[in-house]
Formats: C-alpha cells, structure tokens, sequence
C-alpha cells in the first residue's frame, strides 16, 4: 500500500520550487513564500546561494509611491539556461515513472554487480 504523506521534499526541489516562481513572475520573497510554503529563513538561505550560484540576481528597485525599495529577483543570463535545461528535462520525462526507472537501474546495477 503506498503511503498517503506526502513526500519529503529534497533540497533540489526546493531549489527548482524556487526557480519555477521566479520564472513565473513572482519575483517578491513574500510571493515566493505565499506560492512555495517555504519559511522565510530557509528562502533568505538558499535565495543567497542561487545568487551564490550565479543562477539569480537580485534587484533593488524604488517602490510605486518612491518612498520605499522593493527587493526583486531576476535570472541572470546562466539562470536562464538552466531554467532551460530544466523545461527540457520536464519535458523528456513528462509522463515518466522516475522512481520506477531508478529502481530498475538498481537492480540491473545489483544484478550485473553479482555476477
């Protein structure tokens, strides 16, 4: 019987989490928040290590009404061409059962190891 959790999400995900909203036109850390569920700490963390990366930028704008900046995240050209990369692979395996490929990988990998 499959469990009915949900599963555990990995740090890459959370990472392409992050870079999918950002590709989708959320470009607050508050809307990124909002869509992702991810808390504001762990997002301040890995926001800085894409920009670490050199996947996004950030972009400090003034507000509408001048008197306050907003903070903004872009992708830089490197950003984009993962993001790419990414669409591409969405693509190849859309309708793939992964976990099931992996696990026949594995025993094709165990089966060849014995003999």
């Amino acid at each position: 019987m499959k469990s009915v959790l949900p599963k555990r999400k990995t740090r890459l995900d959370v990472y392409i989490d992050i870079l999918w909203s950002i590709k989708n036109g959320l470009q607050h850390k508050e809307d990124i928040i909002d869509v992702t569920g991810i808390a504001g700490s762990i997002l301040k963390e890995m926001l800085d290590s894409l920009k670490s990366m050199g996947l996004i930028l950030e972009v400090v704008k003034p507000n509408w009404d001048s008197k306050h900046m907003i903070t903004m995240f872009d992708f830089t050209e490197k950003g984009k061409r993962v993001m790419e990369y990414l669409r591409y692979l969405d693509e190849v395996t859309n309708g793939l059962d992964l976990e099931d490929l992996i696990r026949k990988n594995d025993m094709r990998r165990n089966n060849d190891s014995d003999l």
